[in-house]
């Protein structure tokens, strides 16, 4: 019971992670079904890169947290509406990312 006893588990909401790509895919509900039979927030979490230096192979990684939130119930529509309400504070980080990286 690691999310009882106040520990994490970390889920890619897209279900994997692909290296520098700027885009939000669409998300499994997976994560979201955790949360909210267990009755604990999601933290999200995004990831965006800035322009990459002449002199580095690759570009600079910022890691943005944001504000939990926390489950209304655990009905398919609060399932449906936990993940909405994360997706879209996620791509408001994306949106006001500078454009450094070509969105692909």
């Amino acid at each position: 019971q690691p999310l009882r006893a106040g520990q994490g588990v970390h889920f890619f909401p897209e279900g994997v992670v692909v290296m520098y790509d700027t885009t939000l895919r669409p998300f499994q509900r997976g994560a979201f079904v955790y949360a909210c039979r267990l009755g604990v927030p999601v933290v999200p979490m995004v990831f965006t890169y800035g322009r990459r230096p002449w002199w580095r192979p690759r570009p600079p990684i910022r890691l943005t947290i944001l504000p939990a939130e926390h489950p209304r119930g655990a009905a398919p529509a609060d399932i449906a509406e936990l993940l909405t309400r994360c997706r879209s504070a996620m791509e408001a980080v994306v949106a006001g990312a500078p454009d450094d990286v070509a969105r692909r």
